[in-house]
């Protein structure tokens, strides 16, 4: 459920607005009891999409960020968003990192 709106968020206003295929990707990661997980898009970036959103959407405020900051804090971990840079310094897409930790036990 913490992932869901970010994979959404990168369908919907990532890559559909290219005019060529778009790619998103999921990674997962454990290390030192913190679990990493990734999702990066080819998409137009935060900002871009954004507007876009605000174009379709006046006003329109999502709550999904807000809630997915709190239950990541209550549970000890974070969330990192930031748009993709590629070799010219142009905006190549978007990540969202959420970190939290995971007791192992075996």
């Amino acid at each position: 459920m913490l992932l869901q709106p970010f994979v959404e968020n990168a369908v919907v206003h990532g890559v559909s607005h290219l005019p060529y295929p778009g790619k998103i990707y999921i990674r997962f990661n454990l290390k030192d009891e913190v679990l990493h997980c990734e999702i990066s898009d080819n998409g137009v970036g935060r900002e871009r999409a954004a507007r876009l959103r605000n174009e379709k959407k006046p006003g329109h405020q999502s709550a999904a960020l807000q809630v997915t900051h709190e239950r990541l804090a209550a549970m000890g971990g974070a969330l990192e968003l930031r748009d993709i840079l590629n070799e010219k310094g142009e905006i190549a897409g978007a990540k969202a990192t959420l970190r939290f930790p995971v007791t192992l036990n075996f």
